[in-house]
């Protein structure tokens, strides 16, 4: 390298180790460590071709050709300046490189930009590249060797050299990036894999993760490759280092493995031009699916076979587990079309998709869909498909997601999930009782055939019943079927959904086994119906958090409305706008109408506040829709003021207005007319008192601490000239009156919420955390709320807002913010036992959730964002006035009355988007 200019003797401060690596060939590489240098490094974002999208490009190639570059790196030269960064030690000396040496994180795309430029008209046209593999192939009537003198020639114009040792020419099959590609299709290198018979089992973590690092290189030849790495990747979970404990299950899987990655099929290109087939499966741990595309196996047969293209497989997580069959089989279709979405999108002809699900052949003419079935749609809305039926028999990928290996064990999902008791199941009770408890005691009979030595030594035999009791109870062996004997003892419409006292009682009556008072207590309190329908009995979630105590008079108010009035004055008023400064308690009390919107209260604010007490630093209100609006925000904004919103139905946010509601609402029943018309008549004289009236957080009266005196009511009985000393002392300097409140604020503070903590506990949840939401504010759609549900979900956990606000992953259909206030949230508790069953959580598919105000106000359109036909007719996908995209909906046009202008300039700014 010396002698070639390479490398040149240095001085530089930097330095880095060497190491030598053994090439194809059997010489040593010389490779630096760069680590330090590539860390402090501006990492380039050239993509680097991906090796699937390459191999699909030989699709229609009858010949081939290969060149191997030689010392590629080594051709491109550093810049001028920059050689004492590459610098090396040896025992011989410091040397640093001339050239763009192995080990630099930027060389790789460095070299590949370099490339893509050179055959910049000729890529993926003619010629493949993979950083210095270049792999020449052409079509039916394509000059060849014209093809190849061309690549040659533009190697030599930009002094490229290959390696003709490792140059392939005019051939039909070539090794290209560890894989075997043909003219026919693509299979695994026989060279590569050849070794894989004799490997041995792993016995520690590290020598596992590289044997499955080495066979997921080769993952798209072997169907259903999740499913046969599973029971090994498990042994992984929560392990960086240490032995493994290596068993029967894992060695004949292994073994398998090693046998699949020698034995597999050839998959063959895909062709745009030929009709595709995929082939879906579903079971309760697992999918699969096959695309297919049918061959000729010579050109002299008349019929065509179908061929593997692709195999696609997925182990079902803990949730997507809990889908119903039906959601299943549809989740395998929509995984497969999305993998292969390069392929099945824009087709010509329909896609043919098998499945042995036959309510999915439907599923295109669906009208009642749920959430999830509903994304799914829009995404399968971009293909062009038939859904046919095909029974198990018949799908290829039927027994590829059935193997016995692969269940997580009897009781990690199970069929008790279709059979629990719903109250609105039709049938007698009883019936099912007595037809349960006779199916129930014959499969125990059959699992209690042969029993542990420890069981029997507290259990007998009862000849009579053929069945294992301990004092006249049952004796239910571990699985299943003690979950089945709980579903008897809690879920059933007899036994009610009991607490775990009433069902520990009831399930002893019957049924014994060890540690039943543990595993019934973990049952009922993982019941999902129970979760949702009982009352709280513990101490409300959430513990106070207080503003901050404003700085200055004014410096941060507070808004909220007076509703439903009867009306009063000329014009008729019916809702008083309630402003209260938050360090003085001073209020104001404005006069208006119940459909004041942002502009009118921002008008009543500049004509009863602004006025007298300037802009504001912050504005606290609740969510009502005068403050969500946009034009309110930027008031607030041209007031050089922020705007703080209370979380959705967590008053407390902003309690202090709540509080001088009561007493204004308080102090007009005192003074109303028997016709209640007068109120607004008599709303001066109530800011007076308020005013006047000593507050109990300050212990002074807001018009106090305003004005520094007392507003003068009554006749003075103190002579002229005679004043306080102590008052005119106090009130010098208004600032000492301010520290004051403050002091007096902070103290209330503090004291209230030690009392508010008193009587609350603390919650933390994380991102991701599935918690149930409160319908206390919510209405479902039902008939009757003491009879609706008094949580639902669960939703999973999108962000932390504030202290003790959470935002929840709402369906787009639920009309209602999402941020909630941890008081409103339950969070799901996770089954003690790992085998411990999970029910699944009933569909709350039928619910129509909306805010119980919708039902006396409209939203705001902001603008509409897309349109689409249905068969229920035209929708548009609504942005909402003060909401960000997360709260979007798909609303009927029919809803939309008051919304025309924003569809009309939907419609002029998308002339092609649907239309009624």
């Amino acid at each position: 390298m010396l002698a070639n200019g390479f490398i040149r003797r240095s001085n530089s401060p930097a330095a880095a180790l060497i190491l030598f690596v053994p090439k194809k060939d059997g010489s040593m590489r010389l490779c630096v460590d760069y680590q330090g240098l590539n860390a402090v490094t501006v990492k380039d974002r050239y993509l680097i071709p991906l090796i699937d999208e390459q191999l699909d490009r030989l699709a229609r190639a009858v010949k081939m050709a290969k060149l191997d570059l030689m010392g590629a790196y080594n051709l491109l030269r550093i810049r001028e300046g920059d050689e004492w960064k590459m610098a090396f030690q040896t025992r011989y000396g410091l040397y640093k490189y001339l050239v763009m040496p192995f080990g630099l994180c930027n060389a790789p795309s460095t070299f590949q930009a370099l490339m893509n430029y050179v055959f910049r008209d000729m890529l993926d046209i003619t010629v493949l590249i993979y950083l210095d593999d270049i792999l020449i192939y052409t079509g039916e009537g394509v000059d060849h060797d014209a093809v190849v003198r061309t690549v040659l020639g533009r190697l030599r114009e930009y002094r490229l050299f290959a390696k003709a040792s490792k140059c392939e020419l005019d051939v039909e099959e070539v090794e290209y990036l560890g894989f075997l590609a043909s003219t026919k299709g693509v299979q695994m290198d026989p060279k590569r894999v050849q070794t894989i018979n004799d490997w041995p089992a792993p016995r520690n973590v590290h020598e596992l993760q590289v044997f499955l690092g080495y066979a997921n290189y080769y993952r798209r030849f072997i169907p259903a490759y999740s499913r046969v790495i599973a029971p090994l990747t498990d042994l992984l979970k929560g392990k960086a280092t240490g032995p493994i404990e290596w068993r029967d299950l894992q060695q004949r899987l292994f073994d398998s493995l090693k046998r699949a990655l020698t034995h597999e099929p050839l998959l063959r290109h895909f062709d745009p031009a030929l009709p595709i087939l995929v082939e879906t499966n579903a079971s309760d741990h697992a999918i699969a699916a096959t695309l297919s595309q049918p061959r000729q196996e010579t050109p002299a047969d008349s019929k065509e076979t179908w061929h593997p293209v692709a195999y696609r497989s997925w182990k079902l997580n803990s949730a997507q587990r809990n889908y119903e069959i039906h959601d299943k089989e549809l989740l395998a279709i929509v995984d497969a079309l999305r993998e292969w979405r390069q392929y099945c999108l824009g087709t010509q002809e329909q896609i043919c998709i098998h499945t042995n699900h036959k309510g999915l052949e439907y599923f295109a003419t669906k009208r009642a869909l749920t959430a999830r079935q509903a994304q799914w749609s829009l995404l399968l809305a971009d293909y062009h498909f038939d859904i046919r039926y095909k029974s198990g028999a018949q799908c290829k990928v039927d027994g590829l997601t059935r193997r016995p290996d692969m269940h997580d064990g009897p009781n990690a999902h199970n069929e008790l999930n279709e059979r629990v008791l719903l109250p609105g199941l039709r049938a007698s009770a009883g019936q099912i009782l007595v037809n349960g408890y006779d199916e129930l005691l014959e499969q125990i009979r059959r699992e209690t055939r042969a029993l542990a030595a420890e069981v029997k030594r507290v259990v007998a035999f009862d000849t009579t019943s053929q069945l294992w009791k301990h004092n006249h109870a049952v004796y239910v062996p571990p699985g299943q079927l003690r979950d089945e004997a709980l579903r008897m003892s809690h879920d059933t419409t007899a036994a009610g959904h009991g607490g775990p006292r009433p069902t520990l009682e009831i399930c002893r009556r019957l049924f014994y086994w060890p540690t039943m008072a543990a595993y019934v207590t973990n049952y009922v309190r993982t019941c999902p119906l129970c979760q949702r329908n009982k009352s709280r009995c513990h101490k409300p979630y959430g513990l106070l958090q207080p503003l901050q105590v404003p700085q200055r008079p004014w410096g941060s108010i507070s808004l909220d409305f007076i509703e439903g009035l009867p009306p009063s004055g000329d014009p008729a008023y019916d809702s008083i706008l309630v402003v209260v400064d938050r360090l003085t308690k001073h209020a104001v009390f404005a006069p208006c109408h119940k459909t004041t919107g942002a502009v009118n209260t921002a008008v009543i604010f500049m004509n009863h506040v602004l006025p007298v007490f300037g802009a504001p630093d912050e504005i606290v209100s609740d969510r009502g829709r005068q403050f969500v609006s946009v034009f309110w925000m930027l008031f607030a904004k041209l007031l050089d003021g922020s705007v703080a919103l209370s979380t959705a139905y967590h008053p407390q946010t902003n309690g202090q207005t709540k509080r001088v509601n009561q007493s204004l609402k308080q102090y007009l029943r005192m003074y109303t007319n028997k016709a209640q018309d007068n109120w607004s008549s008599l709303l001066p004289m109530a800011q007076f008192a308020y005013n006047n009236a000593p507050h109990s957080a300050t212990k002074i009266s807001p018009a106090y601490a305003i004005l520094a005196f007392h507003p003068k009511v009554f006749p003075s009985t103190t002579p002229a000239g005679v004043h306080d000393s102590r008052a005119a002392a106090f009130v010098q300097d208004h600032q000492l009156l301010y520290d004051h409140c403050q002091r007096k604020v902070e103290a209330a503070r503090v004291t209230y919420s030690r009392l508010y903590d008193a009587k609350r506990r603390d919650l933390m949840l994380q991102v991701g955390d599935q918690v149930l939401l409160r319908t206390t504010n919510l209405q479902l759609g039902q008939p009757s709320k003491k009879l609706s549900p008094k949580l639902i979900g669960p939703f999973p956990i999108q962000a932390k807002v504030g202290r003790a606000a959470y935002r929840l992953q709402l369906p787009a259909r639920y009309r209602c913010w999402p941020v909630f206030h941890v008081s409103l949230l339950k969070p799901l508790p996770a089954a003690a036992d790992p085998q411990h069953r999970a029910t699944a959580w009933p569909s709350d598919a039928h619910w129509t959730v909306h805010d119980v105000r919708d039902s006396t106000q409209e939203y705001q359109v902001d603008r509409i964002m897309s349109a689409q036909k249905t068969p229920e007719g035209l929708e548009y996908r609504v942005r909402w006035a003060g909401y960000d995209e997360s709260n979007d909906t798909w609303e009927p046009a029919s809803h939309l009355e008051h919304a025309q202008q924003a569809i009309h300039n939907f419609e002029a700014s998308h002339p092609q988007a649907p239309r009624n």
